[in-house]
């Protein structure tokens, strides 16, 4: 066995144990091309990550809710542009979270909310696909949570 092939075998053994975070930069196609990848193992990896950072069911159904009432909103008055801004007041709602004294979001999240914002507040398409995408690691984060 070749000392490349067990370096990479360690580093998967620890990144079970200790995953890292799931590289954002994954979403700077936005949310239209590769759906199938984003809504299975980006938005699994996401879920178990924000799991292991104790991130709280609570917290991200929070979020969860603000993101479907938007959704809501503007499919009630059909108007995706007059609702622009409360896209990008998920930003800064998540960077409270991140910074507040007893920090209920992980800094992480915090850097998965402003690169999934950024395409989501472009087009209606871009923040449908935002939607799918939270939800599923939304779900994935509850299959893993234990709180």
């Amino acid at each position: 066995m070749s000392n490349q092939y067990r370096q990479n075998a360690g580093r998967r053994q620890q990144n079970q144990h200790n995953p890292s975070m799931p590289d954002p930069r994954v979403l700077d196609k936005g949310f239209t091309e590769n759906q199938e990848v984003l809504l299975d193992s980006y938005a699994r990896k996401w879920g178990e990550f924000l799991a292991g950072k104790k991130l709280k069911k609570a917290q991200i159904r929070r979020f969860y809710r603000d993101i479907k009432a938007i959704e809501s909103r503007i499919q009630d008055d059909g108007d995706f542009g007059r609702n622009k801004q409360l896209i990008a007041m998920l930003k800064a709602k998540a960077a409270y979270a991140t910074a507040r004294q007893d920090a209920s979001a992980p800094p992480e999240f915090r850097e998965l909310m402003d690169a999934a914002v950024k395409h989501a507040k472009h087009d209606w398409d871009q923040f449908k696909g935002f939607v799918q995408f939270f939800e599923a690691v939304v779900a994935y984060h509850y299959a893993e949570a234990r709180d």
